[in-house]
């Protein structure tokens, strides 16, 4: 996932890269759901918003572009799910 600024709109966006989405039946299989999956869930408030899809200019490698959630969000959620899994002392 990297940072990235839309052009277009100059709003900040999360990019996910993935390589080479149809390399083998499964990994295309399971690209494809979590693409489907992302649009079915795209009005539901506790799942990230897929903003678009791109496709590389090697036709191998998928972009996913999210709406960004920001590094404190980040960090809460990755301590509400550490709390919910481990004793935290």
């Amino acid at each position: 996932m990297w940072k990235a600024t839309d052009r277009r709109s100059s709003e900040i966006v999360a990019v996910k890269k993935i390589y080479d989405a149809f390399q083998n039946p499964t990994d295309a299989q399971r690209t494809f759901r979590e693409i489907m999956f992302l649009q079915e869930f795209r009005n539901h408030p506790n799942i990230i918003k897929l903003r678009s899809i791109h496709r590389a200019v090697n036709d191998k490698d998928i972009y996913l572009v999210f709406e960004y959630m920001g590094r404190f969000t980040q960090s809460l959620f990755v301590n509400v799910i550490l709390q919910r899994s481990f004793i935290v002392s």
